[in-house]
């Protein structure tokens, strides 16, 4: 999976959770623990690994890292209350879901079933060759200036608010819309998958389809309790 649609996804369940919670410290964490695993993994892989492993997906693509970080953030949530491990621990699991890291058992369930294994030998320079894919892929830039947007929505949140709460109804339309609309998108992605899955035509199968379609449906979610809040709320002045 590519480093965007990773953080793209880790953005919409730190959003999401964060709107369902009111509570804004879920994002930050979430989105940086959804691209964590490929940040800390790929150049110890292919760096530091190459004898043993040579891989990209090594120790935080496991379940084992994902369990500690999740008693480290009940810890810290039971006696802190703050979220940065639990919102950092979705983000991750949200890596290797998107991932599959369920066809890589062994390195999945890592030490329980033993070493690290790599599908197949990688050159030393593959990190290199990733990083051109990523770079040259045209969804990934989609999703990249999708991402800059975005942040600088969040990073101007007051003022988007008060505009936003200006033209309202007209706004409220156009989020519900959306959310719609992605709703439409994420049952057509599940449906190809599935077609693909019955006819065993192409990759592109159920589980792929069925991952894609998800994030779709929460971003879709994400749209439409947007546009149903800002339908309910009050412009300044009218209070």
């Amino acid at each position: 999976m590519y480093l965007f649609f990773h953080l793209i996804t880790g953005c919409i369940l730190g959003l999401l959770i964060g709107d369902l919670l009111n509570d804004r410290r879920w994002l930050i964490p979430c989105a940086v623990g959804s691209v964590l695993p490929d940040l800390l993994d790929k150049p110890a892989g292919f760096f530091f690994l190459q004898a043993t492993s040579g891989y990209g997906r090594t120790f935080f693509h496991t379940l084992l890292v994902f369990t500690l970080l999740l008693v480290t953030g009940l810890i810290f949530w039971r006696y802190r209350r703050s979220v940065v491990f639990l919102a950092l621990d979705i983000g991750i699991l949200s890596h290797q879901v998107l991932d599959s890291m369920w066809n890589e058992p062994v390195n999945w369930l890592y030490p329980f079933l033993g070493p690290f294994l790599a599908p197949r030998r990688y050159p030393p320079d593959y990190i290199f060759v990733l990083l051109r894919e990523n770079l040259t892929n045209p969804s990934e830039w989609i999703l990249g200036a999708l991402f800059l947007a975005g942040l600088f929505l969040y990073l101007n949140r007051d003022g988007v608010w008060l505009a936003a709460l200006r033209h309202r109804k007209g706004l409220q339309l156009v989020l519900e819309g959306s959310g719609i609309f992605l709703w439409m998108i994420s049952g057509l992605v599940f449906t190809v998958g599935l077609s693909r899955k019955i006819l065993s035509h192409g990759r592109f199968g159920l589980s792929d389809a069925l991952i894609y379609s998800l994030v779709i449906a929460l971003a879709a979610f994400l749209l439409w309790r947007w546009g149903s809040a800002l339908g309910k709320a009050v412009p300044t002045g009218e209070a």
